[in-house]
């Protein structure tokens, strides 16, 4: 299962296909919330409604991610 029904496909339907309940979708709480609380609610709902203002804001908060690097460094290492 896919939190989209267009899995391969980088664009908003994720914020369109959450709340329409389709239960053949992947929807953990911790999608539903974006929903539910007032604070998440206002971006879900502006990405749903506008996909260029949801790629404008996912390019700053993806690079400003990668600029800041992984602080994760537990002792015994990673392995695959």
């Amino acid at each position: 299962r896919s939190w989209t029904k267009k899995w391969l496909t980088f664009d908003k339907a994720y914020y369109d296909d959450i709340p329409s309940g389709n239960a053949q979708l992947l929807q953990l709480s911790t999608d539903k919330v974006l929903w539910i609380d007032a604070e998440f609610k206002k971006y879900a709902q502006q990405y749903a409604k506008d996909q260029n203002k949801f790629f404008e804001d996912y390019v700053k908060a993806h690079v400003k991610l990668s600029e800041c690097g992984s602080k994760f460094r537990p002792s015994q290492g990673f392995y695959l």
